[in-house]
């Protein structure tokens, strides 16, 4: 599944991850400034997630856009969170549909909440349940 996911990520870019990144989980109604205060700060790494319950990535993306940063050069990363950590009043992806096309859904849900056509990372946000 994640292989999938990871073909729509980053097939463009080559970009490290810098050696830290700004994360932006619980920051709510303050992430946008949040995040502009770091990049103003010289982080140009930022890690974030496909979960609302804990996350506001459009925000985040808000934030990418109006930096005046070129995205070329940051680092972006977010994560594919399964059901077990998602708000099930606030999912990013189809709840019945099989995991590729939810990690699917969710890489397609941040691409559009961060501005951006492509991500440097995707991460498994927790373990996923045994399918056997």
């Amino acid at each position: 599944a994640a292989t999938a996911a990871a073909a729509s990520t980053s097939a463009s870019t080559t970009a490290s991850p810098p050696p830290i990144l700004y994360g932006t989980a619980w920051k709510r109604e303050r992430t946008c400034e949040l995040v502009l205060a770091a990049l103003r700060a010289g982080f140009r790494g930022i890690d974030t997630a496909c979960q609302p319950k804990h996350y506001d990535e459009a925000a985040v993306g808000a934030a990418l856009e109006t930096s005046g940063l070129r995205r070329a050069d940051l680092y972006v990363q977010t994560k594919y969170t399964p059901l077990a950590g998602q708000d099930p009043d606030r999912l990013p992806y189809d709840a019945a549909a099989e995991v590729e096309e939810q990690v699917k859904q969710s890489v397609a849900a941040s691409l559009r909440n961060l501005r951006t056509d492509y991500l440097d990372c995707l991460l498994l946000h927790s373990p996923l349940p045994s399918h056997e």
